[in-house]
């Protein structure tokens, strides 16, 4: 059975109620509290169990005052046996002598009824033998007188002895329950004095451990309140990221959006671009094709009718890359620019007809290109 630590009936539910649960981080104070109490409790358990070896060395004393009085109590018991018995038998004696007494009377009066007729000289001899037997019966008397007082003495020797013997075991029984009784009082003055020492001790470190148990329940109320600060931060922390990550997500929509829409919106400016510069070129093909025709009618010379056809035919290959290509803007330009030089007249065959050229081909004329717009 080791000393109970009281312990605070706050202690179990938690200083937050039942329903919360609190992070019991090791804080140091508790810690320290919390060996101090371990302390206390082995030097508890420790002082205990010496009181409980004082208390059963005690017990194991008074068992043995208990079992010297019943000795006592049987040598008091046996001592007064024996004086019964001393006494039965001094009466024992003196009845025996009372019988003797009587006997020899007795015989004496019949005696002298029975021989009261018998001559003188039995009388005589009797009465000297009477005589001879009361010196007889006087000396055995003596002797037993003697021997009883020799065997009085002898019962008185022992009986002294053995009271001697009780009294001096009495004695030492005394002694002995005087000694138990000093040692059960020094035993019961070191327990009150260990008790004594003992609460003063407990109620020092009951009142260290109050002291203790409110701090840290201050400490553990502080902390609560930081972790509930922190829950707070974290979940508004939290919240903020998952807004930034929303607003970034809503931006990136809105840019993908806007990109598509601008990827759409110029995907239909190059088809409409391409379809008009398609028919452009359609256009500038038929021109070109009624301008060939007239330059072959308008130019007279041969040579210069083969460049320029030869230079016709390069530039309508240009024209047909270009159109394949509506994006070079630089190039169509450019190749505008020497369809148009090249469309001039010149002025050898500016105001007369052409022949015809060779293997059948119609004459070509000068023209004019029109400028292309993008």
């Amino acid at each position: 059975m080791g000393l109970a630590i009281c312990q605070h009936p706050l202690a179990s539910v938690g200083i937050y109620g039942v329903g919360h649960s609190v992070d019991r981080t090791p804080v140091p104070g508790h810690v320290r509290v919390k060996s101090t109490i371990s302390r206390l409790k082995e030097d508890g358990n420790q002082i205990w169990e010496s009181l409980q070896a004082e208390q059963s060395k005690s017990q194991q004393l008074e068992e043995k005052i208990k079992i010297l009085a019943q000795d006592w109590a049987i040598l008091q018991s046996e001592k007064i046996h024996l004086e019964q018995q001393a006494k039965i038998m001094q009466q024992n004696l003196d009845s025996r002598d009372l019988c003797q007494a009587s006997d020899s009377t007795t015989q004496q009066t019949s005696d002298s009824e029975h021989h009261d007729t018998d001559s003188e000289v039995k009388a005589t001899s009797l009465r000297q033998q009477i005589q001879e037997m009361e010196q007889e019966h006087k000396i055995t008397e003596a002797l037993l007188k003697t021997e009883m007082n020799t065997q009085k003495a002898e019962h008185a020797l022992a009986a002294e002895r053995k009271e001697i013997a009780n009294l001096w075991q009495k004695k030492l029984a005394q002694e002995e329950v005087k000694r138990c009784v000093k040692d059960i009082r020094e035993i019961n003055e070191i327990n009150d004095n260990t008790q004594s020492a003992l609460k003063t001790q407990i109620a020092v470190q009951k009142k260290k451990a109050q002291e203790n148990w409110i701090v840290a329940c201050a400490l553990e109320r502080t902390l609560g309140l930081e972790w509930k600060e922190m829950a707070k931060l974290s979940k508004k922390k939290a919240a903020q990221i998952n807004y930034e990550r929303r607003v970034k997500e809503l931006k990136v929509k809105e840019v993908l959006r806007s990109h598509k829409q601008k990827a759409k919106t110029i995907e239909e400016q190059h088809q409409k671009a391409e379809l008009s510069y398609k028919a452009e070129i359609d256009h500038l093909k038929n021109k070109l094709l009624d301008n060939l025709m007239k330059h072959r009618k308008a130019c007279s010379s041969e040579h210069a009718l083969a460049v320029r056809k030869k230079e016709i035919k390069h530039f309508c290959k240009r024209l047909d890359q270009a159109s394949s290509k509506p994006a070079d803007l630089q190039a169509q330009a450019e190749l505008q620019a020497d369809l148009q030089t090249l469309s001039m007249p010149t002025p050898s065959c500016s105001h007369r007809e052409t022949p015809p050229a060779e293997n059948g081909e119609p004459p070509v004329h000068a023209f004019t290109l029109p400028t292309i717009v993008v």
